[in-house]
């Protein structure tokens, strides 16, 4: 271990010492090294406050090697040498200090600390010059700041001034607050807001006006919001000013067409055409491609109410949720005036429709377990079906695996071939769920069944499955999504006369864990999870992302079992024969990310999982047990070969030894750019998996807290990612620190026994582990 230390460190020297970091500064220049910013107010980061500095140095890997100026460093300057071009294109030219962009950097953060109501705040540079090198630093002194002192609304217009008094407890500023300008901007748009959903189609913000008034030597706010009148252009370009006027919706009118072009003939009152009516909506249509009732469900917009932008953005993304249009715009005319105090707009929803068939082939390379192999995938999807938005998803998969070596793809090795067929509904059928919950929550129903067949040297089985989900988001928050199992029956069986004597002596005598892998059994289960992922993650600020779920089975089957006093078998209750299983599961996971630059970030992650068999059931089935390992777990190492607790299988690969009834994975992990599209990570994981009850095949294997300490895995590592924005590749090497399997201090591997073969593990993903 030590030996490969030292050479990774001996070609990280030569790789950094390899040339000069100034190499292509130019003479009597220096190259921006460092750029630190100190501030006695504490309520504003340092990355925050980076985002107005004019020049920043070169990014840092780990915030400490530029490894993209590195990359452009060792470019040559004869360009006609390829390698040069290539080195220089995807590295990064040296940033040259510049004393005029420092100058304008003291001017932007000046004027940032005094938009945040700190008018009288100091902004002073000092830069230190050695070997060609130059570090800035920000000084920044607050002095007193600005705070609000009263608030007072001046508006002429009694309904206005009513209807912003009425929602005050939405208001954004408040009296003791900074007197912050992009607050004040803020409360603009909030106003704005507040009076276009109230049916004020004309009002913008620009009519919102805030006076400050500020007390001599007082640094205190007087705040006065007035709300100009409306303007108009009148005869010989002479301005009108009135009250703003309140709109209410019409009518409404879909105009649904094969072509954006067609849309220009259809809207001309003389031309005939196809036209129905649907309750009081009128659709106008040469192509009818998506039933009436699921756009009237789609559309928030209502006839008789007052003009609302909420209602109009809303039916903006729930019928483009849809995705069966290809171009969808939302149009308001004001109505012909019938009498002085109405004011009216008339509605037309304009749609194309979308590509709604697409097929897609597949081949790929497998590797389960170091056994390689080859797949191939046939898709097909219809995302329009019924003319209702439903999707209908086809895929068939045929695969062959060779066990052991290569050389065994067609005489020894394992085929599967199966497919899934999904359909699924752009709303939630089911009984009794309130209509206004069915409109606020985008919502779908998915049916599914799929099946598989698969052979190997010593047995066959098949397993087939049907199931009902839904799925919504909550409308008041659109970034947590709940997803109900309301019913998964999946069915395993294996044909007696393909299981081998030999597979049948060694895992099915009763004395085996694996018995009950490979016996034939019903799983019936109902599961509900959700999902939170913050908002200021999306903003690449910190921030955090949850889930946790649970899952029960076999309650209906057994309960139906002892109702009838059905006999049982092996002291399990059977439907047809066949066991069912029975368990409880809790699952939760927790990630933090902390941004500490545009090019640097550290996540944290917790995972915590429990599952207990009771009733018809002493074990949980296989598929449903937890295992350690893999590319999101410990990542020392392979996937189904950490744990239980402290198991030793002795070398010997017995996935189903090495599985458990709980888990936990803490994980923390460095993400840092390097150049084009690579990225660098560094990771510590700690985490095992444990049985509730100790097995005789298990031993070491079972949870219990006075042992735990000694029973956590430890791994590190380095990882590439190849990020496509679309998609990111990934490839982590981890490597084993703690091994609760060894015994003594043989569990910490940094012994003369490392053995890079046996201690490290190389994963290949798609996506970040969390």
């Amino acid at each position: 271990m030590s030996r490969v230390i030292r050479y990774i460190s001996l070609l990280i020297i030569v790789l950094l010492s390899a040339c000069s970091a100034t190499k292509y500064v130019p003479e009597n220049k220096y190259l921006l090294d460092n750029v630190r910013i100190k501030s006695d107010i504490k309520n504003f980061k340092s990355t925050e406050l980076k985002t107005f500095l004019r020049q920043t140095p070169n990014s840092k890997m780990f915030d400490l090697i530029s490894f993209n100026l590195g990359i452009y460093n060792l470019s040559g300057n004869n360009t006609d040498v390829w390698i040069n071009r290539f080195l220089k294109r995807i590295g990064n030219p040296p940033i040259i200090f510049d004393s005029t962009l420092t100058e304008r950097s003291e001017v932007e953060l000046q004027r940032f600390f005094k938009n945040k109501g700190f008018e009288n705040a100091q902004v002073e540079s000092s830069v230190v010059f050695n070997k060609r090198k130059a570090k800035v630093t920000y000084n920044i002194i607050s002095n007193n700041p600005y705070v609000i002192n009263t608030i007072e609304y001046r508006i002429q217009d009694p309904i206005i001034k009513d209807l912003i008094e009425k929602d005050s407890s939405s208001s954004l500023i408040r009296k003791g607050n900074l007197f912050d300008v992009d607050v004040l901007d803020n409360e603009r748009v909030r106003i704005t807001r507040l009076l276009r959903n109230n049916g004020y189609y004309y009002f913008n913000k620009e009519y919102v006006r805030f006076l400050a008034d500020s007390s001599l030597n007082t640094n205190s706010v007087d705040v006065i919001i007035r709300i100009r009148k409306m303007e108009r252009t009148g005869e010989r370009n002479t301005v009108l000013r009135s009250n703003h006027e309140v709109f209410s919706i019409n009518s409404i009118t879909y105009i649904l067409v094969n072509d954006v072009l067609d849309i220009n003939g259809y809207t001309n009152q003389k031309t005939k055409k196809d036209t129905l009516f649907y309750k009081d909506k009128r659709i106008i249509y040469n192509n009818l491609f998506i039933n009436p009732s699921i756009l009237d469900d789609n559309t928030f917009i209502t006839i008789g109410d007052n003009y609302s932008e909420y209602d109009t953005e809303k039916t903006y993304r729930r019928i483009n949720n849809l995705h069966v249009s290809q171009f969808l715009r939302i149009d308001f005319s004001e109505t012909p005036l019938l009498s002085d105090s109405i004011r009216k707009l008339d509605c037309t929803i304009l749609l194309t429709p979308s590509n709604n068939q697409s097929f897609a082939i597949e081949a790929e390379g497998t590797n389960s377990a170091g056994d390689f192999g080859i797949a191939g995938k046939f898709g097909y999807t219809h995302r329009n079906a019924f003319t209702g938005g439903e999707k209908f998803g086809l895929q068939l998969r045929a695969s062959n695996e060779a066990i052991g070596s290569i050389r065994n793809i067609l005489s020894y090795s394992a085929w599967e071939i199966g497919g899934e067929t999904t359909l699924q509904f752009p709303r939630l059928m089911f009984p009794f769920v309130d209509r206004d919950f069915q409109r606020n929550s985008n919502a779908n129903t998915e049916f599914n069944l799929n099946y598989s067949y698969q052979t190997r040297p010593d047995f066959a089985r098949t397993i087939a499955g049907i199931g009902l989900k839904y799925r919504w988001d909550s409308y008041r928050q659109s970034n947590m999504f709940h997803t109900l199992d309301f019913l998964d029956l999946s069915y395993v069986y294996l044909p007696p006369y393909s299981i081998s004597d030999e597979f049948r002596n060694k895992y099915l005598n009763s004395s085996t864990l694996l018995k009950y892998s490979y016996e034939d059994h019903l799983i019936l289960r109902t599961g509900y999870s959700f999902s939170y992922t913050s908002k200021l993650l999306q903003q690449r600020r910190n921030g955090f992302s949850a889930k946790a779920g649970i899952e029960t089975a076999g309650n209906s089957f057994y309960g139906i079992a002892s109702l009838l006093k059905t006999p049982k078998q092996e002291n399990s209750y059977v439907i047809g024969n066949i066991k069912f299983s029975q368990y409880i599961k809790l699952d939760g996971e927790y990630s933090y990310t902390q941004f500490l630059d545009p090019s640097n970030r550290i996540v944290y992650h917790i995972a915590m999982g429990i599952g207990i068999p009771y009733g018809n059931s002493s074990i949980l089935p296989f598929e449903k047990r937890y295992y350690g390992g893999g590319a999101n777990s410990v990542r020392g190492w392979q996937v189904r070969t950490l744990g239980p607790g402290s198991y030793n299988n002795n070398g010997i690969t017995d996935y189903m030894s090495q599985s458990g009834d709980m888990r936990a994975d803490f994980n923390i992990e460095y993400r840092t750019k390097l150049v084009w599209l690579l990225e660098l990570g560094a990771f510590i994981d700690a985490g095992n998996v444990w049985t509730l009850l100790p097995y005789g095949e298990q031993v070491g294997g079972n949870f219990d807290i006075n042992n735990i300490y000694k029973e956590i895995a430890l791994g590190y590592g380095i990882g590439i990612r190849f990020d496509f924005s679309y998609f990111l590749l990934r490839l982590d090497w981890g490597i084993k620190a703690y091994d609760p399997s060894k015994i003594g201090s043989d569990a910490w591997r940094f012994s003369s026994n490392w053995n890079i073969m046996k201690d490290t593990a190389l994963h290949f993903a798609v996506g970040y582990p969390f």
